[in-house]
């Protein structure tokens, strides 16, 4: 996305969401996407992002598209992330 590496105190920083009920780190950026894959890099994008890390499991939920396309559908994702349930056999 074209932005800087976040210092420690900026991470630390950064606004929490809920993931499976634990807060997570929540990314917001807007810039030129490298691409995947060897895609050509697409300017105004836009990333919404969820990472969770807990012992050596890191969670990491995002939506990446057109900064007006994703502007639409914050609330979706936001709804998306409120849906995910963790597997009864799953304990960090």
């Amino acid at each position: 996305m074209a932005q800087p590496p976040l210092t420690e105190d900026e991470l630390a920083a950064l606004p929490r969401k809920q993931i499976f009920s634990r807060p997570a780190a929540f990314l917001d950026l807007t810039g030129t996407y490298s691409g995947a894959g060897g895609a050509a890099p697409a300017a105004d994008t836009r990333l919404l992002g969820l990472v969770r890390a807990e012992g050596d499991v890191t969670i990491t939920v995002k939506m990446t598209g057109p900064a007006a396309l994703i502007a639409s559908h914050t609330a979706n994702f936001d709804a998306f992330v409120a849906s995910l349930r963790l597997t009864p056999s799953y304990t960090p």
